[in-house]
Formats: C-alpha cells, sequence, structure tokens
C-alpha cells in the first residue's frame, strides 16, 4: 500500500493538509467511462485533487466470480426504463488500477446493492478477500489491494437500502452492520498479514446514529477511521446567517464520540445544501462550500471526499436541496431526470463534460502556493525564529489575517497562502525581526498567484549581539495608534477564533461618551478589505471602541457597548478586536443554591474549559470545550457504564445533570485521548445535595498531555 490516512500530517493544526491533500473528491459514475475518462482525469489534476473516492458495490455475498468479475448480473445498473444493466465491478476494478497509475491516492466503499445481510462471516470475509486479491488482468500478480490506500465498509447504513434490518430496528439494525458485516470484514482486511486501512461506513445526517456503531465498536473490534455523514444531505449553512451553521455543530458533536474511543474522522461524501436551479444564488452557494471547507473540513477532518466530481443531472444534480453541484457538468441543454428513456439519457451522459463554475473556481481557491526561503546573517552567528509575511496591504507592518510563517532552525523558512487569501497580484514579501536584530534586506517583491511557487526569498539580518551591537532605538511617539480587526462571532465566545468571519466596509468609532451610537465630532473609520481598521495619532488615554452594528447585532466581546482600550504614550495596539453576534444577551445568573420549584429533586452544573497554561482557571483567552461527556460515575470506575446518567456540554461548553434526588453523587468528565484534568485536582466532583439542591460552578479543565 502507498500511502494511508496517519500519513496525512495534521496540518499547522491541520492546514498543511491543503498542500499535501489539497482536495480529495468523490470520482463517479460517467467520470469513470472510457470516452469521457482522459478528460475527467486531466480535469481532476487541474483541480489539485490527488485522492479519489470510488464505489464497489455487490449484489450477493455468494456472488464472486474470477478476478475480472466477467457475470452479468454481478451488479446492475438501471439506466430509468429497466431496459439496460451493465456490470460495474470489473469497471471500477479496472478504474481503480487507471487512478493509481496516474497518481491518485485510491479509497473503494464496498457495499451491499440492496441490502441483504450476510448468511455468516465467512461469506462476508470471502467477498472481501476475493476484492482484496482481484487482478487488472488474468494471470497478473499485481493485486487490488496494492493500489487501494483506504477499505471503506458499507455506506448510509440506517438506510434500508443499503441495511435492510436498520428500517424497523435502526438500533438494532446498525448493531447487526457492526457484528456481522464491519467486523468480518475489518478482520480479512487485516488478516493474513495485510494491513489495509479500514473505514467504517458512514451513517445519517444524526450524530446519535453514528455513537450507536462507536458504542459498539467499543468492545467488537478494530476499526482505523470513522465516517461521519454529516453533509448527506449536508446541513443547513448560508453566509449571511453564521449563527446557522449545521455540518459545523454537527461534526463538533461527531468528533468528540470518536475522540472518545480514539477513532479518526472522515467524511467520504461532503457538500453545502444548495440554494435553487435557477443561478441566482450560486455566488452564495460557492461562498457557503468555500466557507465550510475552511470553518469545517480542515480543522476536524483527517481526509473529507468532496461530493462530487461530475454532476448527473442537467440541473445542480439529482435533489437538488440534498445533492448540490459538482466541479465538473455536462455540456448539454438537455434536461433529464431519473425517469427519462435510456435514449435520453445516453445522449445526456455522452456529452462533453466540462468545467461548472462558480464551483470549479471556488475549488481551485483551495489550493495553495509557497514562498520559500532563507532568514542569513550578515556576519557570524545564527539569527533565532522570525516571521516572514505578504504585506497585503503595503502598510510595513505585519497585521491579522495575513499569511505568515517563522523560520526553523538554520533560518530557513516555508510560507504557504491561497488565492482566496492572496488575490493574484504584485506584493511585498516582508520579515518581521525579533529584539535585538536588524534586517539588513526586510523586503521582497513578486508575482503571487495560484500555486505560485516561489523559491530564492531570502533575507539578511544583522545583531543579535554578535556581530555589531543595534542601533540606538528612537525616541518614542508622543502618539500612538489602536487598531484590530470586525469580526463575526460564529460561536459567540468573544474571541476572535478559526471560522469567524472578517468584516469588510464596516464603520468604527471612539465613543467618547458611552451611549452607543457616533455624535457629532466623535472620530471614525472604515474597517478595510480585510476587515481590519486603525486609529492614528492618539495620544496616552483611555479609549471606549465601537461600532455601527445593523439591526438585530450587538457586540460579542463586551457587556457594554463598547470595548475599554488604555493607550500609553507611543503606544500602538492592534488587538482592538471587536466582535458582533444577533444572539440574545445571555439570562440572568441562575438563583443561589436552595430548593427546586419540584421540591424533591435538584441538578448539577457547570463547565468545560481547555485549559491552555495548565493553571486549573479558565483565563480569557481560553476557549470551551462543545459536545464532550459528563457523568455521574456510581459505582467509582472512572469510565461511563451503561445506565449512568450523562450529558453533553452544549456549545457554550456549559452541562446540566438534572432530576437528582437528595444523595452523594460522584462527577466526572469523558476525557478524550492525549489529555489530562487540570481541574478538579481529584479528577471528579464530588456533592452532597439535600432535597431540591442545586449545586453549580463544578467546571471542569483539560489540557493536552504533549
Amino acid at each position: 500500500m502507498n500511502r494511508t490516512i496517519s500519513d496525512l500530517e495534521p496540518l499547522e493544526t491541520r492546514r498543511m493538509l491543503a498542500g499535501q491533500h489539497p482536495i480529495a473528491i468523490n470520482f463517479n459514475d460517467e467520470s469513470l467511462w472510457a470516452g469521457q475518462f482522459a478528460n475527467t482525469v486531466a480535469q481532476a489534476k487541474s483541480l489539485g485533487v490527488t485522492a479519489v473516492r470510488l464505489w464497489l458495490p455487490f449484489e450477493t455475498y455468494s456472488d464472486r466470480p474470477n478476478a475480472l468479475d466477467p457475470v452479468p448480473a454481478f451488479a446492475d445498473r438501471n439506466y430509468g426504463d429497466g431496459a439496460q444493466r451493465q456490470n460495474l465491478a470489473p469497471e471500477i476494478i479496472q478504474r481503480a488500477f487507471d487512478l493509481h497509475r496516474e497518481g491518485f491516492s485510491v479509497s473503494v466503499v464496498v457495499q451491499p446493492q440492496f441490502g441483504r445481510a450476510p448468511a455468516s462471516d465467512s461469506d462476508v470475509r470471502g467477498l472481501i478477500r476475493h476484492f482484496m486479491d482481484a487482478t487488472e488482468t488474468p494471470g497478473s500478480s499485481v493485486k487490488l489491494k496494492e493500489v487501494i490506500d483506504n477499505w471503506e465498509i458499507g455506506n448510509e447504513v440506517d438506510v434500508g437500502f443499503f441495511w435492510t434490518p436498520s428500517i424497523n430496528n435502526k438500533t438494532a439494525g446498525l448493531q447487526r452492520y457492526v457484528d456481522n458485516f464491519l467486523i468480518p470484514a475489518a478482520d480479512e482486511l487485516h488478516a493474513n498479514g495485510d494491513h489495509e486501512n479500514v473505514i467504517s461506513a458512514g451513517v445519517s445526517y444524526n450524530p446519535a446514529d453514528l455513537k450507536i456503531i462507536l458504542d459498539r465498536l467499543v468492545y467488537r473490534g478494530r476499526v482505523d477511521a470513522i465516517d461521519y455523514a454529516g453533509f448527506h444531505p449536508y446541513g443547513n449553512y448560508d453566509p449571511a446567517k453564521p449563527s446557522t451553521n449545521e455540518p459545523k455543530y454537527r461534526t463538533l458533536t461527531a468528533r468528540a464520540y470518536a475522540e472518545e474511543i480514539g477513532k479518526k474522522l472522515v467524511a467520504t461524501e461532503w457538500n453545502v445544501r444548495g440554494y435553487g436551479t435557477d443561478g441566482s444564488r450560486d455566488a452564495t452557494w460557492a461562498q457557503a462550500i468555500d466557507d465550510i471547507y475552511r470553518q469545517v473540513i480542515l480543522p476536524n477532518y483527517e481526509i473529507a471526499y468532496y461530493f462530487a466530481l461530475t454532476n448527473n443531472w442537467a440541473g445542480r444534480g439529482g435533489t437538488i436541496t440534498a445533492r448540490p453541484a459538482s466541479a465538473l457538468k455536462h455540456d448539454t441543454s438537455l434536461s433529464v431526470t431519473s425517469s427519462s428513456s435510456y435514449a435520453q439519457l445516453e445522449q445526456y451522459y455522452n456529452s462533453p463534460i466540462v468545467v461548472s463554475e462558480p464551483f470549479y473556481s471556488t475549488v481551485k481557491s483551495w489550493q495553495y502556493g509557497t514562498i520559500a526561503g532563507q532568514v542569513v546573517t550578515s556576519g557570524a552567528g545564527t539569527p533565532p525564529s522570525m516571521r516572514v509575511y505578504v504585506d497585503r496591504n503595503n502598510d510595513g507592518l505585519f497585521n491579522i489575517g495575513e499569511p505568515s510563517a517563522f523560520s526553523w532552525a538554520g533560518g530557513t523558512y516555508l510560507l504557504q497562502y491561497s488565492s482566496r487569501e492572496v488575490p493574484a497580484g504584485g506584493y511585498f514579501i516582508r520579515l518581521e525581526p525579533t529584539a535585538d536584530w536588524q534586517a539588513v534586506s526586510s523586503a521582497q517583491y513578486g508575482t503571487l498567484g495560484a500555486l505560485s511557487n516561489i523559491s530564492g526569498a531570502n533575507f539578511t539580518v544583522s545583531g543579535g549581539g554578535v556581530v555589531e551591537p543595534p542601533p540606538p532605538p528612537p525616541p518614542p511617539p508622543t502618539t500612538g495608534s489602536i487598531s484590530g480587526v470586525v469580526f463575526g462571532d460564529s460561536n459567540n465566545n468573544g474571541l476572535y477564533d478559526s471560522g469567524d468571519s472578517l468584516g469588510p466596509a464596516r464603520v468604527v468609532f471612539i465613543d467618547a461618551n458611552a451611549n452607543g451610537k457616533i455624535d457629532a465630532g466623535e472620530k471614525q473609520t472604515t474597517s478595510n478589505a480585510v476587515g481590519v481598521y486603525t486609529f492614528a495619532n492618539l495620544s496616552a488615554g483611555v479609549y471606549k471602541i465601537s461600532r455601527v452594528f445593523p439591526a438585530g447585532y450587538r457586540i460579542s466581546n463586551s457587556a457594554n457597548s463598547y470595548i475599554t482600550v488604555t493607550l500609553a504614550e507611543g503606544q500602538s495596539i492592534n488587538t482592538a478586536h471587536i466582535g458582533s453576534t444577533n444572539t440574545k444577551l445571555p439570562p440572568p445568573p441562575p438563583p443561589p443554591p436552595g430548593n427546586d420549584p419540584s421540591g424533591n429533586t435538584g441538578y448539577v452544573a457547570g463547565l468545560l474549559f481547555n485549559d491552555t497554561n495548565g493553571n486549573g482557571v479558565q483565563n480569557s483567552n481560553e476557549t470551551v470545550a462543545v459536545g464532550r461527556t459528563v457523568y455521574i460515575d456510581v459505582n467509582n470506575n472512572n469510565k461511563l457504564d451503561s445506565g449512568e446518567k450523562s450529558v453533553l456540554t452544549d456549545s457554550a461548553g456549559k452541562y446540566k445533570l438534572a432530576n437528582l434526588a437528595a444523595g452523594t453523587y460522584r462527577v466526572r468528565r469523558v476525557m478524550p485521548t492525549g489529555y489530562r484534568l487540570t481541574t478538579p485536582s481529584l479528577g471528579y466532583h464530588l456533592v452532597t445535595l439535600g432535597p431540591g439542591q442545586v449545586m453549580q460552578n463544578l467546571n471542569f479543565g483539560s489540557t493536552s498531555i504533549a
């Protein structure tokens, strides 16, 4: 096997994925046909696609013919009128070899075509072994398992079409899927010295269905990664309404489930719900796809396959609200549906395949260019790590949002940027020297664009107490400045973090009288194209900074209508960020501990936070933990057992275990692999409740062990 899931390096936290596997995509249907294949391969490569996913269906477990599977009834394709049927398995096997030769990482999904459960483990093992040992041609020594990088077992198993028992009893059906299909298949894929990567099947849009499978896997077997089909049918998201982001919050829940049992998360079919077929909101759709890629895909998934390379219908693809457009389309005016005649479908499918704007250009924007070089000294000594950045606004200063990278030991650096971050054009690439060092050459000028790779952008520094002392610093200026970014606070946590959008052309003002509106004589400015605002030539003092909010919105990072900034003489502050949200103000705090209105039950509540500095206290820059499990450990064995009361933290990181009778309780949280608790010191909260009593602020802090 060539590449594995674990080879996909987590990006800067995961950003390097965009450089190593910029795009993974479903290489589907007519894209694989002999008359279309060469063109679609070339189109995929031009997009930067390096990983592809294929469907390998089967009809029965005993239907295992010879290497090329020359059995007409092996897998049927119905073109709409029932007259035309085609054998898929040999086509898919052949294309797996072809795509491997073209340099793609290849994944296949092995799925029962009509949802028939196997009679025995040996049926499943025999089927999987047959596929693994299939060859491209009779007598060939190269087997299919040698060109497949990941095997996905099953697909959408909550749907009766693929796994019949689940339509009558979903829990029992999904458990049977694990026991009778997933585990035997995974065992065979790992048997006889084979170490194939196994991805479990994706389930429904509801993360609870995924948890049924994960709970079964905890004690039933080994799977390398978990597929969450939370984007199928994709979920509601509109760039104009960032507070509603179903793909994001459902993904966070699914990721928490997977982390609890130490599994990686994969999305085998992702996209965003569409906006109609008349083209009026294509630009919005493209922006939504781009947002989800950055906010959800890169931070949370090991690898995610965009759905799909080619659309199947003349509109935007299948059922429009559930299956949005692909990167390529058919160049024809013919309109077809699943009930069209075979002749119409044949004409449509065989029409030329061309790029489909604006989705093609959106996918192109996920590709990254690079700038590489060295930071060297003019004499002896080795320079410390220094920042190199693309000066988008040419102000000679590093600003939030400008692509940057730090040099490594020896002075080498590699800076990555996307075409959406840096539109094609000429830019200064600058060095930001550290203290006691001066730049002999501090700027390079280059023309940047999508996939531009610039090397030799070198910088020279001197000083550092090695060659020559630095010149005396200039006298401090008598005036200073205040700057920051205007951002949409998508998770309403008061911090500018990953996933928050920037606000260009927003009016920001110094609210001298603190009345929440611009008055005559109050200084104002407008944020630039990347949401940055600046007030220059300010004397020392205390400033109240606010912005003009549209109806229904308010500031998210202050209890007042403004943020307060204290400026020393000559000081420049560039972290005065202003967040906005359309959520209501938080409710007043609950009453102090006392009797619950019911008179006989109480509750415990608290917060889970990411304790970055490990001091056991949530600081202002520390985020909350969403979708994590808190439970009452009845038998004190430090794990969540069947029947023990548990709850997930909400989008604000809070939990509440309610309806508790008087008694003593041990409250714990489920810890993901690689993390430890910083508070409470015992590892749990031990509380004694009277009748109807409540206990709050039972918080949990955690930090990475690494």
